[in-house]
């Protein structure tokens, strides 16, 4: 693919930051906190689930010291979880990461290497917890990303599952903005889910179809 002009990442990358500031779920609890091990916390509930459900745990679970997840016996945690399905799962992750955080330094944190090594973190949360707490800007390439850049831009993956494509990777990193990338992963997020959604997605009202490849077609 060609690579996209500076306008229209200019064009892309501003739009987003009106849509955030108008749209955007402010309010939600882990976009209010540059803690890592909050934001790690997060995204272990966040899978495979609603905002909704898991907000709910969150709530629950952030106000516990580090120490009190490592020493809940598995059984007690498991059923905070279950609302959440897959909580055996979850509760075993979180145990792991919660002993591996106890011991890391604040150059571990930063480190991809470092975090990808905890149970059930791949690229995409070791992203986010990086942009989130230190404003790396790195991207969240998650589903909601991938349609977006595939409709906007015009992208198209030579691997089945476009999210183990290193040149996507690196082509979502060139889009990322130095200054915000956190509200500029959110708001990629938000837009996903409430414009360019999966089906039926309002491209009549979309405030980006004046240069989106997808509306052209």
């Amino acid at each position: 693919m060609k690579k996209p002009n500076k306008k229209k990442i200019a064009f892309f990358q501003s739009t987003l930051h009106q849509f955030w500031e108008l749209e955007g779920r402010h309010t939600l609890p882990w976009r209010i906190t540059s803690d890592p091990w909050k934001l790690l916390l997060a995204e272990v509930l966040l899978r495979k689930t609603t905002t909704q459900q898991a907000e709910k745990v969150f709530n629950k679970l952030q106000n516990f010291e580090l120490r009190d997840i490592i020493e809940i016996r598995p059984s007690v945690l498991e059923s905070i979880l279950e609302p959440l399905g897959m909580n055996k799962v979850r509760a075993d992750q979180l145990k792991h990461i919660a002993l591996a955080y106890s011991i890391a330094t604040l150059e571990d944190l930063k480190s991809d290497d470092f975090l990808i090594s905890l149970s059930g973190i791949g690229k995409y949360i070791s992203n986010m917890v990086r942009c989130c707490a230190f404003e790396l800007p790195l991207p969240g390439l998650d589903t909601n990303m991938i349609r977006i850049l595939q409709r906007f831009f015009g992208w198209e993956s030579k691997k089945t599952r476009a999210r183990e494509d290193k040149d996507f990777w690196t082509f979502a990193e060139s889009l990322v903005p130095t200054n915000n990338p956190k509200e500029y992963n959110w708001a990629v997020m938000d837009f996903g889910a409430l414009v360019c959604t999966k089906q039926n997605p309002k491209c009549d009202q979309c405030p980006l179809n004046s240069k989106c490849i997808y509306f052209e077609i």
